[in-house]
């Protein structure tokens, strides 16, 4: 199974229609022939903003701000009467400034809808003779082959619909076809020694962590996003609408597993993982029990047990080490010490209850603290369970 590499902090940004002119030369397809007949030159600017809140990655990643901040390259692809009729590729801006480029492109005459897709690199459109509107929309982007580096940065796109002669007032947007999870982790379990009758000393639990991993990342995210609706939570369309288990070969992959958790309390870690929408649950939860407690059986229900096919999932592992005392023949204590293989599976979403949407250009702050083993837990898919943590949702400007 072919591995997405985690991919640097995701940055908010826009495309902006501007009066035209002559910052840059207009593109060439690749091949470098140039587009022929009737065209209408126009400039767009295109402006990145950082994020205040973004954090740091590890500094093995090898990013700078510079790197973060970078719109690489951008197919423009045009459709005018459902067909298209223009697609050319641009790795060559004209400076503004360190966060704002300009770039000029020969567009047909014409009401168009124009798709601008950024940093999916010069071959990926290359083969692309003809398509129709409504197939393109329906496409998808392939991440099992995408690999997120300095150089490539995040895919992007966004679309402008209206005629080419006359700039929008708005801006067209460039938003992400990632999500972005952070993700703290920290152990919490008791560190009391008992004193047993006898004096025995016995040894609090430890949980020694070995590994955390993504799994279940989609693979494909169509380039036409998704409609959502709901003002606080938002409602999205499951995608793929059909999907089941025996497609998770086909259409999700594994990220690779990162040992550097080993031996660490606490560790925060940034992942950037493709829109997956698959929805909710209506949480299964005994209405006899206060509202604190059905909202704590409630979390305990977004497990394996219920999460909808193809949900991406946090994975954490490790090695349980638990004392327990007995007596011999003689009376005397004996200490005997278990180790349980463990994995805790934690859903990200827009809530810790019922939500499994991971969506484009949004933000996921997600903290758990592991205190020891809940038995009623289902958010495990080996041994034991995990108390919950608190998820905070926020969109990006």
């Amino acid at each position: 199974m072919k591995i997405l590499r985690k991919a640097m902090p995701m940055l908010s940004a826009a495309l902006l229609f501007v009066a035209c002119s002559k910052d840059a030369e207009p593109g060439t397809e690749p091949g470098g022939s140039t587009i022929e007949g009737e065209t209408v030159e126009t400039t767009f600017d295109l402006a990145v903003s950082r994020l205040s809140s973004a954090t740091s990655l590890p500094a093995s990643t090898g990013m700078t701000a510079e790197q973060e901040d970078a719109v690489n390259n951008v197919w423009v692809l045009q459709f005018i009467g459902g067909d298209m009729v223009l697609h050319e590729y641009y790795d060559q801006f004209t400076p503004v400034s360190s966060t704002a480029k300009k770039v000029s492109v020969a567009l047909k005459p014409g009401n168009s809808t124009v798709y601008f897709v950024a940093n999916v690199g010069a071959d990926y459109f290359a083969s692309l003779e003809s398509a129709a509107l409504t197939a393109f929309e329906a496409d998808v982007f392939d991440f099992s082959d995408w690999k997120g580096t300095a150089t490539t940065g995040l895919p992007m796109v966004g679309v402008y619909v209206g005629p080419t002669a006359t700039p929008p007032a708005d801006a067209v947007k460039l938003t992400r076809m990632v999500s972005r999870i952070e993700f703290t982790c920290t152990l919490d379990l008791p560190t009391a020694v008992t004193t047993l009758p006898s004096g025995t000393k016995l040894p609090a639990p430890q949980l020694k962590l070995s590994r955390v991993q993504i799994t279940n990342a989609a693979n494909n995210v169509r380039y036409k996003a998704h409609n959502l609706t709901g003002s606080t939570l938002k409602v999205c369309p499951v995608f793929p609408a059909n999907a089941n288990n025996s497609d998770l070969a086909d259409n999700y992959m594994h990220y690779a597993e990162d040992t550097s958790v080993a031996g660490k309390t606490t560790f925060t870690i940034v992942w950037y993982v493709p829109e997956n929408l698959k929805g909710a649950i209506v949480p299964t939860v005994d209405s006899s029990l206060s509202a604190e407690e059905q909202e704590k059986q409630a979390q305990k229900n977004k497990s394996s047990k219920y999460a909808p096919a193809g949900s991406t999932c946090i994975e954490l592992s490790g090695d349980y080490i638990e004392t327990t005392a007995s007596k011999n023949e003689a009376g005397a204590d004996v200490l005997t010490e278990t180790i349980k293989d463990v994995t805790y599976c934690i859903y990200p979403g827009q809530n810790a209850t019922t939500d499994f949407n991971l969506i484009r250009n949004y933000s996921y702050t997600i903290e758990t603290t592991i205190k020891g083993i809940d038995e009623t837990d289902t958010r495990v898919i080996v041994e034991k369970g995990i108390p919950a943590g608190s998820y905070i949702d926020g969109e990006w400007e």
